[in-house]
């Protein structure tokens, strides 16, 4: 079974700026829908639940540019960003850059980014009081065992060149239970592997052989149980399966009910309000905009357009910050985003 790794090349060609955009108040009887911009900004939705949309689009004085495909966490009060694409300085190029926020939109770069290669792949988890930053895929296209773990998001200590997993990328990290797990393919065996740890640097396999493998998949906390949604298991090979473990050893597939989303990789997933709540990605016909969401991860319901002009969105992130989900950067049909959305179920 062969995993691939894509780079996304086509998405790499330097995209025109739209530097002025126009705002409109959008009130309908189940949707509240508020703009608020650095400039300008215009988006028409399609409303079925009754949510407050926000949307920021920063100017380029706020520094992190347009950017997709980063990790990101929030610690000690701010929100943090690391590596993927970013267009500063012209064209779209991979970069290792720490980047932090004191209120999601507004950003600035580190003193200290001695973190290792440029990546994608990876993941940023708030863990023990630290940023730990896990593994990726680097411009040469090698996987990374690097982990690397900072207090402050400034000074990094490399505390394994190799982790104990070995090489690890497209991955997912998730805390759980007052453990950190790493959920991640073997490439050789074509099964999941879950490890954790108590402290960073002891780490026990709990289980070689969790499910299928799969890459560009993603873990989320729901109801006392740890989820992995979806992915990519081949190549064109997407998934809309649902795994959940409620001691990260022993795992079940999820008995969803249609309708459910379709299959998708590069989406996000997030625990908010009672519910988790996918947005995006890719799917087997192209790209999604769409939004479901469920309190049950059996039963889900369908919220479509939740994007700025209906643009579909991958490669983005998304984290449940300050009462709602807010989501950075990504791709759209109109190449790297800036933009930054937040969602808050009223």
């Amino acid at each position: 079974m062969k995993y691939l790794v894509k780079n996304n090349e086509q998405l790499r060609t330097p995209m025109f700026f739209v530097s002025k955009l126009w705002l409109i108040k959008i009130l309908l009887s189940t949707l509240l829908i508020t703009f608020s911009s650095c400039d300008d900004s215009i988006n028409p939705l399609k409303p079925n639940v009754n949510l407050t949309i926000t949307v920021e689009v920063p100017k380029e004085g706020d520094q992190i540019g347009r950017f997709a495909r980063n990790a990101m966490a929030l610690h000690d009060g701010k929100v943090w960003s690391i590596g993927g694409d970013n267009d500063l300085g012209g064209g779209i190029f991979l970069h290792n850059i720490s980047w932090f926020s004191l209120n999601g939109a507004n950003w600035e770069p580190t003193t200290q980014n001695d973190i290792g290669d440029e990546r994608i792949g990876h993941t940023l988890t708030t863990f023990q009081n630290k940023l730990w930053l896990i593994g990726g895929e680097n411009n040469a296209g090698d996987w990374l065992g690097d982990i690397w773990s900072s207090t402050d998001g400034m000074n990094w200590t490399n505390v394994f060149s190799t982790a104990p997993f070995g090489k690890v990328a497209h991955h997912d990290t998730i805390v759980f239970n007052g453990k950190m797990y790493v959920v991640a393919v073997n490439t050789t065996t074509g099964y999941m592997e879950v490890w954790s740890t108590q402290d960073g640097l002891n780490w026990v396999e709990e289980t070689a052989n969790a499910f299928p493998g799969r890459i560009t998949h993603k873990a989320v906390v729901h109801n006392n149980t740890i989820y992995v949604i979806g992915g990519e298991k081949t190549a064109n090979n997407k998934l809309n399966e649902i795994w959940q473990s409620t001691n990260g050893s022993i795992w079940s597939q999820v008995a969803t009910n249609a309708p459910i989303f379709s299959e998708r990789n590069h989406h996000t997933a997030t625990a908010y309000n009672g519910k988790v709540w996918v947005l995006g990605g890719r799917t087997i016909n192209g790209f999604g905009n769409d939004i479901w969401y469920s309190s049950n991860m059996k039963d889900w319901e369908k919220h479509s357009g939740l994007y700025v002009d209906d643009d579909n969105l991958h490669h983005h992130t998304a984290l449940n910050y300050k009462d709602a989900i807010w989501i950075f950067g990504g791709y759209n049909k109109n190449g790297i985003t800036g933009q930054i959305v937040s969602l808050k179920e009223n």
